[in-house]
């Protein structure tokens, strides 16, 4: 029987895996600013490239209620309640002073052993094919996929324990992959924004490492995850939560980025380049941006079970 790899889809929402790479997918746009763009708008966009850590987490809490309902003694992933969110790509470009303190930098992570990986590994032949089809539904499952304007489909099960943690959360799973089909077509309509995005941020580092020698800390760039690593080491297990030390400088991280705008001069250049897209699709990113909101709370909510 073939399958798509498992692993990346217990882990993740369709979403994160493809926020990582869909910068690198080639676009054009006829737009040249965002000066007539909603601020409304403009701070959807945003806040839909920020995918919540809690969703993860959740999702992966309900796919494993769902295996061991299936039988199969899976672990928890815990690697997913180390998630660490993303922001136009950029994973240590923090939403808030809360979210640096909790989540801290992926460089002091050590890497740990990938328990639902050896897990899997230690199944039989029958329990691996029984733990896919839970995963998955059985063979001939119906599947749902979209195409994207700018080409890219999108596909996934209707059935199985990824469906059902995903119609959890979003209400269906065509709603979960209207979402990720939503933030997947934005950033590809950036094209090579990501080269702006780089020289933009790189003049703001002269100001932003000032702050953060204000503050007590020695940084090159904006590379505070390199500093955690040589301050801190790589100390934490996967799940484990910062410690106080690593909280202040994510906090005082966060901080001297707010204070050179570097959250709003990231989104201002995708949406110059986005500016077309981001006005023909205004109805849907407001919308989408409410309905996030919800996904957030159900998600909080099956983790306090």
């Amino acid at each position: 029987m073939t399958r798509i790899n498992s692993r990346v889809q217990v882990r993740n929402l369709i979403m994160v895996a493809g926020l990582g790479s869909v910068l690198l997918l080639a676009g054009c746009t006829g737009a040249t600013g965002s000066g007539d763009i909603s601020e409304e708008t403009l701070d959807a966009a945003s806040t839909l490239t920020a995918f919540p850590p809690e969703i993860s987490i959740a999702q992966a809490l309900s796919v494993q209620e769902c295996v061991r309902a299936a039988g199969l003694n899976m672990p928890f992933d815990s690697d997913a309640a180390q998630s660490t969110p993303l922001s136009y790509g950029l994973s240590n470009l923090f939403a808030s002073a809360d979210e640096a303190r909790r989540t801290g930098y992926a460089t002091t992570i050590s890497e740990g052993t990938d328990v639902v990986s050896e897990w899997e590994k230690s199944l039989s032949s029958s329990d691996r094919e029984k733990y896919y089809s839970a995963l998955f539904g059985p063979d001939g499952s119906e599947q749902i996929e979209v195409s994207l304007d700018n080409g890219m489909k999108l596909s996934t099960s209707k059935e199985g324990c990824i469906a059902e943690a995903q119609t959890a959360l979003y209400g269906s799973v065509e709603d979960a992959l209207a979402f990720t089909g939503l933030v997947n077509e934005y950033l590809s309509t950036a094209g090579d924004a990501g080269n702006e995005r780089d020289a933009q941020v790189s003049a703001l580092a002269p100001d932003y490492e000032k702050c953060m020698d204000a503050q007590g800390y020695d940084v090159n760039d904006f590379d505070a995850p390199a500093l955690a690593q040589e301050l801190f080491g790589t100390y934490r297990a996967p799940g484990e939560a910062p410690s106080s030390e690593e909280q202040a400088l994510a906090e005082a991280d966060f901080d001297c980025q707010t204070e050179v705008n570097l959250r709003d001069t990231v989104a201002s250049t995708f949406a110059s380049q986005s500016a077309d897209w981001l006005k023909a699709n205004e109805g849907r990113l407001l919308a989408m941006q409410e309905e996030l909101k919800l996904v957030k709370e159900r998600a909080v909510d099956i983790i306090n079970g």
